[in-house]
């Protein structure tokens, strides 16, 4: 699974720039006079806000941003439906997650896609990307940046999200878990720990992973790595990924065993939590503080599993 993910991260960037170029090449389009200038109908089509709840139906999704089915669904012949938007790079949207007292908004939005499987319409739309930018300009400085990243991050707290990791990573917190992160990028980067710049700059490819009430959300980072100099401007780009709990769950298993995963819970988690353990027996000879506070989201009934 670790791997497929960092397949797909690269891939995902490409695709979206590609649609983004796709569409501004739409948008500019010379007029039958030679200028080029957006039409009436170009106007009209371009939507601002994208309102998305993950678990939703496909069919509500288009029907509440007032989306036509054409255009906006994309089936695939191994089943998976996905619903779309893209918007321009000269004219980023914005997402609005509705999630109750936990919802927020995704300024700089490029895409949002939602993802369904007609084997399991119960489902609704289980996962939710969202490619973004950080502000409305191709570069920003790496120190603007960081303190935009972390303001946003900071607000989503303020929200009720929480911090998490896997099952199988050390409990750490604050300046050791970033540090943890730098010798081992897939471990989640805390949000109780603002980087210096220099740090900062250490960062090729970071993730965030909170939850809010039966929600995950990952934040991951992506930095143009042909402007990595903290002196001169740099490129970033946000890629936002919510799962229902029904979703996050399932991701822990091969495919063939997703839905019998409540009965393979508990014995999966145990060998997840096993490797923690492990993990921390070492950090702790090296000096690291184990944060005995921490919760693992409760997905089971049988949580928390303990080995």
């Amino acid at each position: 699974m670790v791997s497929l993910l960092k397949m797909r991260i690269p891939i995902l960037f490409i695709c979206l720039n590609i649609c983004a170029c796709h569409s501004e090449h739409q948008q500019n389009t010379a007029s039958p006079n030679g200028a080029n200038k957006k039409t009436i109908l170009e106007q009209k089509m371009y939507v601002p806000v994208i309102a998305v709840k993950p678990g939703q139906s496909g069919t509500e999704f288009l029907a509440k941003n007032n989306l036509a089915t054409k255009g906006h669904i994309d089936k695939q012949p191994a089943g998976i439906n996905f619903y779309e938007y893209n918007w321009s790079v000269k004219q980023y949207g914005s997402v609005a997650i509705e999630h109750g007292p936990h919802s927020f908004t995704i300024p700089h939005a490029l895409s949002v896609m939602g993802t369904e499987d007609p084997e399991h319409p119960n489902l609704g739309l289980s996962q939710v990307s969202v490619g973004a930018g950080i502000g409305h300009d191709e570069t920003i400085s790496h120190d603007e940046a960081r303190k935009r990243i972390y303001d946003f991050l900071n607000k989503l707290a303020g929200l009720g999200w929480i911090y998490y990791n896997d099952y199988s990573e050390p409990r750490l917190t604050g300046a050791q878990a970033f540090q943890y992160h730098l010798d081992n990028d897939l471990y989640s980067i805390p949000i109780n720990y603002l980087p210096t710049l220099d740090e900062w700059m250490r960062i090729y490819a970071g993730e965030w992973r909170l939850h809010a009430k039966e929600m995950f959300l990952s934040i991951r980072l992506m930095r143009d790595k042909t402007r990595l100099d903290p002196k001169t401007p740099g490129a970033y780009f946000l890629n936002f990924t919510l799962q229902t709990k029904e979703d996050f769950a399932r991701a822990h298993f091969n495919y063939e065993e997703r839905d019998k995963w409540p009965a393979l819970w508990v014995d999966t988690i145990k060998k997840m939590k096993k490797e923690r353990y492990s993990k921390e027996a070492a950090l702790i000879k090296r000096g690291f503080i184990i944060d005995t506070t921490y919760q693992d989201p409760i997905i089971h009934p049988a949580d928390p599993v303990e080995p």
